[in-house]
């Protein structure tokens, strides 16, 4: 999936016509955690990998009615971890933490009772707190396609419990890996489990 795909169907959402007056802005905060496939899975003079640990991550999103049973939303999430290399199976060095970022648009509906789907289309951005080893020429943004599941139980008229399950792919690449002669780019799994709270705006 390449970038310029994404751009369009996020920009159309955030773009398009505002929804009526009367319609209710639902907002959600959920805290969890989300774990990650490896950013770099090869073999040069042994295996060498590349994998960030379970992340604390932090999910917020606001939606608004667009049709009947549909609304569309801007989510927002940033989770931070370790993130080791290891070669031949043993660590070999500790790159420091590793941020990340993603801002999506976000389509969602019922699915049965007061489990609702989700589909989400938007750009993931890694921040890595030390400008080194496959990171020090930096990161691009990268295109990222989610899926998910929410249950949402009412409390109030207002409040509601939320369980959100996510499900993330995207590819991965940095200029140095590219100088390095790493040619693809690694296709990267996420899945975060996460509580909390929506609530409707008045």
């Amino acid at each position: 999936m390449r970038l310029k795909y994404a751009l369009p169907f996020v920009a159309a959402l955030t773009l398009a016509p505002p929804a009526p007056a009367a319609a209710q802005v639902q907002m959600s905060a959920l805290i969890g955690v989300t774990g990650s496939s490896s950013l770099v899975n090869d073999q040069i003079l042994g295996d060498i990998e590349l994998k960030p640990a379970l992340a604390p991550t932090f999910f917020l999103s606001a939606s608004l009615p667009i049709a009947t049973k549909l609304r569309a939303s801007l989510d927002l999430s940033y989770g931070n971890s370790s993130a080791d290399l290891s070669q031949s199976g043993e660590a070999s060095a500790d790159i420091g933490s590793l941020g990340v970022l993603t801002v999506a648009a976000a389509l969602a509906g019922p699915l049965v009772s007061r489990l609702a789907w989700r589909l989400s289309l938007g750009v993931l951005q890694y921040m890595p707190s030390e400008d080194t080893g496959v990171f020090r020429d930096g990161v691009p943004l990268a295109a990222l396609f989610g899926v998910g599941l929410d249950w949402r139980q009412p409390l109030s008229e207002r409040w509601s419990g939320l369980i959100g399950i996510r499900y993330d792919f995207h590819l991965f690449t940095t200029p140095a890996l590219e100088t390095a002669g790493f040619s693809g780019s690694q296709q990267v799994s996420r899945v975060g489990f996460a509580l909390g709270a929506g609530w409707t705006v008045p």
